[in-house]
């Protein structure tokens, strides 16, 4: 069906056919874009150092240059961090002052909170001393614990 379409719209343009071939082939427009795409292509194969940090890969739809985009984004910030840490080390080797920088954790982060008791307090010392278990905290005396358990219970 679609051949007999193709052959009907043929066979009623044959004079405009070879006339547009012609100024398709003909026109400046067409052998201009040819020769810009087939430049740009090659260009866009190859992008400089500078642009490749702008380059988001996620926008290029072609698997094995978004591959090769990221890879060569990953290795320039490789090399990078490599030349940030061999400048630290000479630096520190001259005997310049290198602060080491230190992760933001959790604990590092947290707010001091004023209902905590530092451990040299003198007040609590006090109070641990007067504890009634205060020997076994300290390891002097044995607790009297006897602990029992029955494993038949769960049959029950």
């Amino acid at each position: 069906m679609a051949k007999r379409r193709l052959a009907a719209a043929a066979g009623a343009n044959e004079d405009e056919a070879p006339a547009a071939r012609k100024v398709r082939k003909g026109s400046s427009s067409s052998s201009n874009r040819s020769s810009s795409s087939s430049s740009s292509s090659s260009s866009s194969s190859r992008i400089s150092k500078k642009d490749l940090r702008n380059v988001d890969p996620r926008n290029i739809r072609n698997k094995a240059r978004r591959s090769a985009v990221r890879r060569q984004q990953q290795q320039q910030h490789k090399a990078a961090k490599r030349d940030k840490r061999r400048a630290n080390k000479q630096r520190e080797r001259r005997g310049e002052n290198v602060e080491k920088q230190t992760p933001n954790t959790i604990e590092s982060m947290r707010r001091p909170d004023d209902s905590i008791v530092p451990d040299n307090d003198a007040e609590t010392a006090e109070a641990e001393e007067a504890d009634e278990f205060a020997a076994v905290f300290r390891g002097e005396r044995t607790p009297k614990l006897f602990i029992t358990t029955s494993n038949a219970c769960k049959h029950r």
